[in-house]
Parts: structure tokens; C-alpha cells; sequence
């Protein structure tokens, strides 16, 4: 199957970006106010049954609107969600909630322990490979810092 990307043409700026590929979706977010046209093409592409897994991916504190976190709850419900964090705190908060009880199915990471959120999203070594190729592509397909920056 062909990966669908969701990015902005060379030259523009999209605060959020991604794409899905068979069952499972990576999705990439910058600071910034994000369009409700693009969350809501976000939130219809990843809400659909077959889609099993997310890995969210950002560098930067990125805050979407009360409404778009309402759809994004009912879009990922049941779903398992890998978040890839640079903010120590945002990663604590996460942690912090599944110590609480809740009932989360997700788990935080930093870049440098990015093959960990990729291999409990795509849990065989196939879309393991795949995953980071994607992921990969999208930073650079989104004007992203490299990857390799990121996980030194």
C-alpha cells in the first residue's frame, strides 16, 4: 500500500502534518495555531477502524484548540497513541496520568528513544523499518529539523 501524506506544498507552512500507511498513522506538530480544516482532515483520516495505532510526533509545545482536542478524543479512542516529546514536563504530565489509573493508551517517549515509540506502534520489524523511513520523510516533506538532529 502507498503511504498518504497530508503536507503543505513546498514553500508553505502546515502546523500539523502526516501520514497514514495501512493501520497506523505518524503525525508531526510544530507551535503554532492550527487550522480546523487541517485538524478536521487530520481527525478523518485517523479515525477510521482499521487505523490501530498513532505516533505523535513534535518538538516544539504545540497547543491545539478545546474543540480540535474534543475531535481528536473521539478520533483516537481505542487507538494506541506513542507520543514523541522534546518537553520533559509534557512527557511527565503523561506518565503522571497513567500512575493515576487512567486508562491511557499512551505512553510518552523522548527522540532519543524514538525506536521505542516506533516499536510499540509498529510492533513487527517490517513496519518498524517502515515507520522510521516514514518518519524520516515526513520531518523532511513537512520542512522539519532532520531526524538526525533530533535523536543525538
Amino acid at each position: 500500500m502507498t503511504p498518504k501524506f497530508d503536507v503543505p506544498e513546498p514553500g508553505r507552512n502546515q502546523r500539523h502534518t502526516w501520514v497514514v500507511l495501512d493501520d497506523m498513522a505518524i503525525c508531526f506538530t510544530t507551535a503554532g495555531d492550527i487550522s480546523d480544516d487541517v485538524w478536521t482532515r487530520f481527525t478523518n483520516d485517523v479515525r477510521p477502524k482499521n487505523i490501530k495505532a498513532i505516533l505523535g510526533l513534535s518538538y516544539e509545545t504545540a497547543v491545539p484548540s478545546s474543540t480540535q482536542r474534543k475531535q481528536t478524543a473521539s478520533a483516537i479512542d481505542g487507538k494506541m497513541l506513542s507520543a514523541v516529546l522534546q518537553s520533559t514536563v509534557t512527557r511527565g504530565v503523561l506518565t503522571a496520568l497513567g500512575w493515576l489509573g487512567l486508562n491511557l493508551r499512551v505512553k510518552a517517549y523522548s527522540w532519543k528513544e524514538l525506536d521505542l515509540a516506533i516499536e510499540r506502534t509498529a510492533p513487527s520489524l517490517e513496519s518498524a523499518k517502515i515507520a522510521r523511513k516514514l518518519v524520516e520523510e515526513l520531518l523532511e516533506r513537512s520542512g522539519g529539523r532532520s531526524l538526525a538532529s533530533l535523536i543525538k
